[in-house]
């Protein structure tokens, strides 16, 4: 599958007929590029927002009493794009593959929190996941409370409560939790006859272990730390990552050979030697992602087109929140756009 194209891996559920008839229509009130660059050039956060006043996120924007606030806005869309595609999916289990990760989000979220003795920032905590907030917050803060938790929540609470208190780094609540999560929905994936999104998630953990690997190796973490950061299931094994640990990082994209992130992993490099910033590189990676969707836009049945719009959503709210903080935060538009990704439509 890794030397597949997305187009090979479609299907032909004609069951999605009518569900894939509505996606297009949706896809056509997407953001265009136009509308982000108008977004990026309006002169306050106020007018960027009211860029949006013509889109589906206006019903959500109206009731909102400060630019501010947009964060709850960027959620309410989330939870009605979710919401539909549950309606018109016919295997729910899929689905709830990609709900999944927002508990994983949670609980990322409230763990840290709780450690650092805080309250998680505003929208931070969301509700479009498979659990109730609530029950993950209980689990968190009560003692042997991971046993309130379904699997593999549960595994991934302890994991990253033994990880921060031997370390006391609350990177390594980050680390553990997501590496137990891209793990857990490539071997979920791969058990559906749906090499779509099988691929997609197993593209996730390849450009995320690249990237922990070179984020680590500049750092000077140990041996122990980038083992740990690294995540089986990806196309490129772990093993191959860990031989590079020697090499000088300039070196590392001419040591990983042919693969399908040459897109990514060269120039990223590139600028990251020349600025010592992952942003490049990070753009580079959703971008990728979001190419990798884009087959899905031309496929006439199968579930791929709800997965890739749901998919793609979430970018487009990553768009517009990268936009939005830019502005409020008073960065220089071009400072922005070189943070900005390629839009799905």
């Amino acid at each position: 599958m890794f030397n597949r194209s997305p187009f090979e891996l479609l299907s032909d559920d004609t069951r999605y007929a009518f569900a894939v008839g509505k996606i297009k229509v949706l896809e056509t009130r997407m953001l265009s590029r136009a509308e982000l660059q108008r977004m990026l050039e309006a002169p306050s956060p106020q007018e960027a927002l009211a860029v949006l006043m013509d889109s589906p996120y206006e019903e959500f924007l109206s009731g909102l009493e400060s630019p501010l606030e947009f964060e709850r806005a960027l959620n309410e869309e989330l939870r009605r794009t979710y919401e539909l595609v549950d309606s018109l999916s016919y295997d729910k289990e899929l689905t709830d593959l990609l709900r999944l990760r927002w508990d994983f989000h949670n609980l990322k979220v409230m763990l840290k929190a709780h450690y650092l003795g805080v309250e998680p920032e505003g929208e931070a905590i969301v509700d479009f996941g498979t659990l109730d907030p609530a029950s993950i917050r209980e689990a968190v803060e009560e003692e042997r409370g991971e046993e309130r938790l379904p699997e593999p929540l549960r595994s991934a609470l302890v994991e990253a409560r033994a990880e921060f208190e031997e370390s006391g780094d609350p990177q390594m609540i980050d680390i553990s939790i997501e590496g137990r999560m891209l793990g857990y929905l490539a071997e979920k994936a791969a058990e559906y006859p749906n090499g779509f999104l099988e691929g997609y998630f197993r593209r996730v953990i390849d450009l995320n272990n690249i990237r922990n690997f070179i984020r680590l190796k500049m750092m000077g973490a140990n041996v122990r730390l980038i083992e740990r950061a690294l995540v089986e299931g990806g196309y490129i094994p772990k093993r191959r990552l860990m031989r590079m640990m020697d090499e000088g990082i300039s070196e590392i994209p001419a040591l990983l050979g042919r693969h399908p992130y040459e897109d990514v992993v060269g120039p990223g490099v590139q600028d990251l030697l020349e600025t010592r910033s992952m942003a490049t590189f990070e753009r580079l990676m959703d971008n990728h992602l979001i190419n990798y969707l884009r087959p899905a836009k031309y496929a006439a049945f199968g579930v791929e087109p709800l997965i890739a719009y749901l998919l793609a959503k979430e970018h487009e709210v990553k768009l517009i929140r990268i936009i939005m903080i830019g502005k409020i935060n008073g960065l220089p538009n071009d400072q922005i756009e070189g943070r900005l990704r390629e839009p799905y439509v």
